[in-house]
């Protein structure tokens, strides 16, 4: 069991007993992360949760990005402190020099490689939507 998940368990039972205003975030942050062990029959474990947080996250900021607005801040804020630190845009792109430093051409076809390396790399602390985005960036821009 992820300890991770424990420690959010146990802070949702107090934020319920204190009725703080951030109770019905944890309530639904638990059951979107039973659903998805549930739905994909895997253990829980840290890196389930933080995907599971990350996708939440990235859901609030499109319905934020949608509609205009900073509705679900509180939320943000709320699932913001179970994330590790991300991983710099400075050391995707040192890591990202190296890797394609032992290849003989820079192409689109490296991408899923690349991207594996920074997985297996950086772990949990690696933002996928981040390490994407530096990746299609600096194939272009190295492109034989």
């Amino acid at each position: 069991m992820s300890e991770l998940f424990n420690r959010i368990k146990k802070e949702s039972i107090s934020l319920r007993k204190d009725r703080d205003a951030k109770a019905p975030f944890s309530t639904y942050l638990i059951s979107v992360i039973n659903s998805y062990a549930k739905d994909n029959q895997i253990e829980i474990d840290d890196d389930a949760v933080i995907r599971c947080i990350r996708s939440s996250v990235k859901k609030l900021n499109d319905a934020d990005k949608a509609s205009g607005s900073n509705a679900n801040a509180a939320e943000l804020s709320y699932l913001a402190q179970y994330l590790p630190s991300e991983t710099s845009l400075e050391d995707i792109n040192e890591f990202l020099k190296t890797f394609f430093s032992e290849v003989p051409e820079v192409s689109m076809k490296l991408m899923g490689g690349a991207m594996a390396k920074l997985k297996q790399n950086f772990g949990s602390d690696l933002n996928p939507a981040t390490a994407s985005k530096a990746v299609k960036e600096y194939i272009q821009s190295h492109a034989n």
